[in-house]
């Protein structure tokens, strides 16, 4: 077996042993994803707004394209998304390590 708690190569992966649990963390993990989606828009709108305000607030207005701004925007927003699924993903190893330690 080499390294306590995990099966070798010819034994089989544990099963939980409570399909509630199991039904606990799915419900768990969709939730996540509702909020990381929520977060996301919310993020992604409070930037776009902001870089219209800019935009129409500069005295370089005509100097500055939208698209650029919205580029940059773009940008934040994926950096953003990229640290909240980070996030998220570390909670579910977290949380997936208390379920396998309460089974």
């Amino acid at each position: 077996m080499g390294i306590t708690g995990m099966s070798g190569p010819d034994e089989p992966l544990a099963e939980p042993a409570h399909d509630s649990v199991d039904a606990a963390w799915v419900d768990d993990m969709a939730l996540l994803q509702d909020v990381a989606r929520d977060v996301y828009s919310v993020v992604c709108n409070r930037q776009e707004l902001r870089n219209k305000r800019l935009c129409r607030n500069s005295a370089l207005s005509r100097h500055i394209s939208l698209t650029t701004l919205t580029s940059t925007g773009q940008k934040t927003c994926d950096s953003q998304l990229r640290a909240l699924t980070t996030q998220t993903f570390s909670l579910l190893i977290r949380n997936a390590a208390d379920v396998s330690t309460t089974l």
